[in-house]
């Protein structure tokens, strides 16, 4: 190898050190992790965690609801009426269990299930899991309301008990009142002893979402955990996206967030180390309902905090400029010692590769 060759290749050496360090610097820039806490009023949260929620909570409970594509049974029925295709109804006599099948045909149009309880109240819950769509909306004065969809099957799940149940739906199969039929649609007035109908559906494809109506309540409507912090939602997620998000109450070590945008909706991402959901609410009072309808509340150890897309978190050199000056004037006289070495290993390096590659030049 000549004495040329010899230094090119140690000027390569050195651009890939240089490139390097200058990545390493990079991401010793990015935000470092910080305790958030959030107070967040939004129309739609997407937490990548599953979550159990209470249907029947205080004074407020689920009235009625309604299923798209959608499958389960009914169970712990003592008697009821079934009417088919709009026709006469099948006066059922303790049948015990209904299924509530899907048809496997891709091409098949959905079903659709409308329901409501009426009678003693025993188990009211909805489980998702990590990344279903919650959300709510609802006009002035109307009940609160709770919608959830997601595309995998069993992603969402109702466990649902009561004295007595309405059920109208279509496209549905029925195999224990029609055989391999299937009717058009039906309706059902169900009743069961202690502890009630049980109603149990999951999700079952690509269109999979459920309305839930509650009774009339003013207030807000706990879904999950407890103002007091014994209980909680959610511990462990990592993810939370907030839509539709309203003048977020957000604090960094008890300080608030710089860069918000105020009385305009935005979108917040969190990406967490680890994340608390204390509580999942509903804005049920009426004068409310022109604002974000769901509120969440938690604490994390964020590693971003985005507002449509743009982060909030500071940077290294953000949170070194923002210091007293006597604290960050020797870091910053070593960075600039650092970048004009780097800055003169470069320009030598560049010049002695434009030395070999065109000697012509000279």
């Amino acid at each position: 190898m000549t004495s040329a060759q010899q230094k090119a290749l140690r000027s390569i050496l050195a651009l890939v050190f240089v490139g390097l360090l200058t990545g390493a610097a990079l991401w010793r820039n990015r935000p470092t992790a910080k305790e958030l806490s959030f107070n967040v009023s939004c129309t739609t949260f997407i937490p990548a965690v599953p979550l159990v929620l209470d249907l029947h909570r205080g004074e407020s409970e689920l009235q009625s609801f309604t299923a798209e594509e959608f499958q389960g049974a009914v169970e712990n029925v003592e008697a009821g009426t079934v009417q088919l295709n709009r026709g006469s109804g099948v006066k059922l006599n303790a049948p015990g269990r209904i299924p509530l099948a899907v048809s496997p045909d891709p091409q098949q149009t959905p079903p659709h299930l409308e329901a409501t309880r009426r009678g003693g109240t025993g188990k009211l819950s909805m489980t998702t899991s990590p990344g279903v769509s919650l959300s709510s909306s609802g006009r002035p004065g109307a009940s609160p309301q709770l919608n959830a969809a997601d595309p995998r099957p069993g992603a969402i799940q109702l466990l649902l008990t009561s004295g007595e149940f309405s059920l109208a739906g279509n496209r549905y199969l029925l195999p224990d009142l029609t055989g391999k039929g299937q009717p058009e649609d039906f309706t059902a007035q169900l009743s069961g002893q202690r502890p009630g109908v049980v109603l149990s559906l999951s999700g079952a494809g690509p269109k999979a979402a459920v309305n839930l109506r509650f009774r009339p309540y003013s207030g807000e409507l706990q879904l999950c955990g407890s103002a007091d912090h014994t209980a909680v939602c959610a511990e462990a997620a990592q993810k939370l996206e907030l839509h539709g998000a309203l003048n977020a109450d957000l604090r960094i070590e008890k300080k608030t967030v710089g860069g918000m945008i105020l009385d305009h909706p935005v979108d917040l991402l969190i990406d967490a180390e680890t994340a608390r959901i204390d509580e999942i609410l509903i804005i049920a009072d009426p004068e409310k309902r022109g604002a974000p309808t769901l509120r969440v509340r938690g604490s994390a150890t964020v590693t971003s905090l985005k507002q449509d897309g743009r982060e909030l978190l500071n940077t290294f050199i953000a949170e070194l400029m923002d210091k007293p000056y006597a604290e960050r004037s020797g870091t910053l006289a070593v960075l600039g010692f650092a970048l004009f070495a780097m800055l003169k290993i470069v320009d030598r390096t560049l010049g002695v590769l434009v030395d070999y590659l065109f000697p012509e030049v000279h």
